[in-house]
């Protein structure tokens, strides 16, 4: 088993252009104004590989992810937290 933290950062820009069967007028999302953020966010996982017979070479993993710091531009939902699961089997390994 092993567990792990990271920090990740990532700025997304305003979206450039327009779509003219977009009408930001009946609804905001489609206002290029409402696009683009950055953010920081902090990570927590755990990693558990199994040895036994009925379960080797069988790898589970989980992370949650929550931002300390995020900047939205415009009219749009901030992100809570953010789990990420993965199983992983590895064939043909001894």
């Amino acid at each position: 088993m092993s567990v792990s933290t990271s920090v990740s950062y990532f700025n997304l820009g305003e979206i450039n252009g327009k779509d003219s069967d977009l009408n930001p007028l009946m609804m905001p999302l489609f206002n290029t104004v409402n696009s683009g953020r950055s953010q920081w966010d902090l990570g927590i996982g755990a990693n558990v590989l199994f040895l036994n017979e009925a379960l080797k070479n069988l790898r589970i993993a989980a992370e949650v992810k929550v931002p300390i710091a995020q900047d939205v531009s415009g009219i749009q939902m901030r992100k809570k937290w953010l789990v990420t699961l993965g199983i992983q089997y590895a064939l043909g390994h001894n």
